[in-house]
């Protein structure tokens, strides 16, 4: 009778080779091919870089595993600032469940489109709400893969009028992979990020994974502005 051997799994690497396009490449916090840093001198890289500039504050608020908060923690923030007279916006960044239009109070709004590029819908306190659930009726399923995703990312970080504001709150959905990495990638400057979860083991690793994406970033966009 033949023996069968039980070996850990170490690795898994859907893709080993190389094509030189960084902003698509899910290996991009662990690359440290010189050749990815030239991704921020490109044209819609650039474009994301001059527009959040006149975000003063942009802040991620992270959790990793679904269902622990992290939407109701960024609208109660957005509304603690703005109580206290600071300019807010929210970007919800959770494209296949956007809850954050029904807990800031604009449900049933619609984002709009001007010269200047996409106007955010304003709710109570002057609050700017970007997210798809203003763009699909709700009985809407989205199906997007990796590209889509991204290009869905790009447009609310380079093409949406803001205006000049203190602070933008970002709602990122859960796991650590694609529309997290996509956001990163295309706001280097980011103030920090606040991690929510909840008292459950499975909760707390899964956010574990969540807080070393944000210091791996941290670290590249320190390193990066330095060049």
């Amino acid at each position: 009778m033949s023996q069968t051997r039980e070996r850990e799994i170490v690795a898994i690497n859907v893709d080993l080779s190389c094509d030189q396009h960084c902003e698509d490449c899910e290996k991009f916090f662990d690359c440290e091919n010189p050749e990815k840093e030239k991704m921020f001198n490109r044209r819609r890289m650039q474009r994301a870089r001059q527009l959040m500039s006149r975000l003063k504050h942009k802040i991620a608020v992270v959790g990793g595993k679904g269902g622990v908060g992290k939407s109701i923690t960024t609208a109660n923030i957005a509304m603690a600032l703005a109580m206290r007279g600071r300019k807010v916006s929210v970007l919800d960044q959770d494209f296949d469940g956007p809850c954050i239009p029904k807990m800031l109070g604009v449900t049933g709004r619609r984002l709009s489109l001007s010269d200047t590029g996409i106007v955010p819908v304003e709710g109570h306190m002057g609050i700017q709400v970007v997210s798809m659930g203003l763009i699909l009726q709700d009985e809407d399923v989205l199906t997007w893969f990796h590209d889509m995703r991204r290009n869905a990312t790009e447009e609310f970080i380079s093409h949406v009028d803001y205006g000049d504001r203190d602070y933008l709150l970002i709602d990122l959905p859960p796991g650590t992979s694609s529309d997290t990495v996509n956001m990163m990638q295309y706001i280097p400057d980011l103030a920090g990020a606040v991690i929510v979860t909840i008292p459950s083991e499975v909760s707390q690793n899964v956010a574990k994974k969540a807080t070393l994406l944000c210091q791996i970033f941290l670290i590249l966009a320190r390193s990066i502005q330095a060049i």
